[in-house]
């Protein structure tokens, strides 16, 4: 599985953004979840290629709703909604920027032929969409920036999924040879002290 081969327009109007294909992760938009602050809220967070061209639409719509929450008293510091995917070690981040986005409603959910989605193995964590976004200021416990509000999303395409926990191979070493399965591959690769943790 890869990328569609779709080309799509982004497009902003005031501080709102269609974008144009994005791959999503740690998607929680059929059912409500808790935040970690304990508000159920709707949310997926938006894989973007840095030179996409929707990321300087994100960047003017974000300087938008800081004017339009603050004025000319904009405060220094302000938290980005669009961040480095190399902050994290999640699959699917390396070399990417990142949008968390989140909606105390449902977001309306079609796809590609606007057709609306229910279904729970449609959108999931590694699939390709484009997504209606609107970003606004907040000031909350001393915690000041611009989130990303979610309005729709569009499916447009299937890829690998996003497990959300790390490969087995990325875990394991191995233990066995392949032409004695249950063989010890190396002895000494238990201490010997184990032998005495559960005596």
């Amino acid at each position: 599985m890869a990328k569609p081969n779709i080309k799509i327009d982004p497009s902003r109007k005031g501080t709102s953004v269609l974008t144009g294909l994005v791959r999503l992760a740690f998607v929680n938009a059929l059912v409500a979840k808790p935040n970690p602050s304990g508000v159920l809220k709707y949310s997926v967070t938006a894989l973007i290629d840095p030179n996409d061209p929707v990321v300087p639409l994100i960047k003017e719509a974000c300087k938008q709703a800081a004017v339009e929450k603050w004025a000319d008293k904009i405060p220094k510091g302000l938290k980005s909604p669009l961040r480095d995917g190399n902050e994290k070690e999640y699959a699917g981040f390396e070399n990417m920027l990142f949008v968390g986005c989140n909606s105390d409603n449902k977001p309306g959910i079609v796809d590609a032929a606007a057709k609306p989605i229910t279904e729970p193995d449609r959108i999931y964590s590694g699939c390709w969409a484009r997504l209606d976004l609107n970003f606004f200021g907040y000031q909350k416990a001393g915690n000041v920036g611009v989130a990303a509000g979610l309005n729709n999303i569009q499916v447009l395409g299937d890829d690998e999924v996003f497990a959300g926990r790390n490969a087995p191979d990325k875990v394991f070493g191995a233990v066995v040879s392949a032409d004695s399965p249950f063989e010890k591959k190396d002895e000494k690769a238990v201490d010997a002290d184990v032998d005495n943790l559960f005596a």
